[in-house]
């Protein structure tokens, strides 16, 4: 599904699947970048949550990826809605996970200045089924040790994690 109104050609990556028995419906997107275009972001994060909220709830909906957004810009939308929660609030809010692009701790960017930024760039939100059926518990970061022979990481992002237990029904 495309952002008609993008400027970096982005979209939304659906996919439907069965895992473990339990219908999801998983939704991926890398959504506008950098400050100038929080605007855009924006647009596309209320559409996400849009969609979230309207797919077929016997589903379970997980929704995340390079999301580029700050704190201040939930809170500029109205915040998350009430059926949708963050998946590292809901697991703990750990520290140690918190910050996915964290210039402190990965310098893939080769960034040279006194203030080494680190955000969380990188969501994944969960919208449960009209019956919930997985209870989030763990939350981390991947991605952290370096390549063996080039001696960078995976990404300058750090990769993002989650595990669940089945709700008995």
């Amino acid at each position: 599904m495309p952002f008609t109104t993008s400027r970096m050609s982005r979209n939304l990556l659906t996919v439907k699947a069965k895992v473990k028995g339990i219908p999801m419906y998983l939704i991926t997107s890398h959504l506008e970048s950098t400050k100038e275009h929080k605007e855009e972001r924006k647009r596309q994060l209320l559409l996400s949550f849009k969609h979230m909220m309207e797919a077929d709830p016997t589903c379970t909906v997980i929704f995340g990826g390079d999301l580029n957004i700050r704190d201040k810009e939930i809170t500029e939308v109205g915040g998350v809605p009430d059926t949708i929660y963050d998946l590292w609030e809901v697991s703990g809010k750990r520290p140690i996970a918190q910050w996915t692009w964290d210039t402190r701790r990965n310098d893939n960017l080769g960034i040279n200045s006194r203030y080494l930024p680190y955000l969380r760039f990188d969501r994944l939100y969960i919208h449960h089924s009209d019956v919930p059926r997985i209870k989030p518990v763990y939350f981390e970061l991947v991605g952290l040790t370096r390549i063996q022979g080039c001696g960078r990481f995976p990404s300058d992002h750090w990769g993002i994690l989650t595990h669940y237990d089945k709700v008995r029904l």
